[in-house]
């Protein structure tokens, strides 16, 4: 069988104010900074390759996305995809991520970011299996064809990264 892989990065969007309306809701400074810190220490890493950018149409998600591109000196302009609303589907979105087979970056939004992460690594649906706060950025490698089993194929956790970690004191 010949050699598939295909990263997947997920980054749920940083910390955003609560007072506007859900689609108008923009980033705190404190979501700002963790978003900054976050790309400065990942730019340059061998680890950050990403070939397409995908975002929600959320303002707080394309704020995210901005900055981060900006920060982690990716060279890569973000498309927006109402697949990354809330509380679209995931089967949906990963057909046509696999459909572009490129290495990709979601920046979006809970319940459906866990949802993917369960079900790509936990095979099930249920978004209470893992919590992804805001600002997190996960990478996913996909091992196999997606023409294998489990759905989408086998899927590996390279990383997990929490933005609050690396903010400047």
């Amino acid at each position: 069988m010949p050699s598939f892989s295909m990263d997947l990065c997920i980054l749920r969007h940083a910390h955003a104010e609560k007072t506007s309306p859900d689609f108008e809701r923009r980033l705190t400074e404190g979501g700002f900074g963790h978003i900054r810190a976050l790309g400065e220490f990942l730019k340059g890493k061998a680890c950050l390759h990403i070939d397409s950018i995908w975002c929600s149409p959320l303002v707080r998600a394309e704020q995210t996305a901005k900055v981060f591109i900006e920060h982690a000196g990716l060279y890569v302009t973000p498309e927006r995809s109402i697949l990354l609303e809330p509380d679209r589907n995931v089967r949906e979105l990963m057909a046509k991520i696999l459909e572009k087979n490129r290495n990709t970056l979601l920046v979006g939004h809970n319940p459906q970011l866990e949802e993917l992460l369960s079900f790509l690594l936990m095979h099930s649906s249920d978004s209470g299996t893992f919590v992804m706060s805001e600002g997190v950025f996960i990478c996913l490698r996909q091992e196999s064809s997606p023409k294998y089993r489990p759905p989408f194929g086998r899927w590996s956790l390279r990383y997990f990264l929490n933005s609050s970690l690396f903010e400047k004191i």
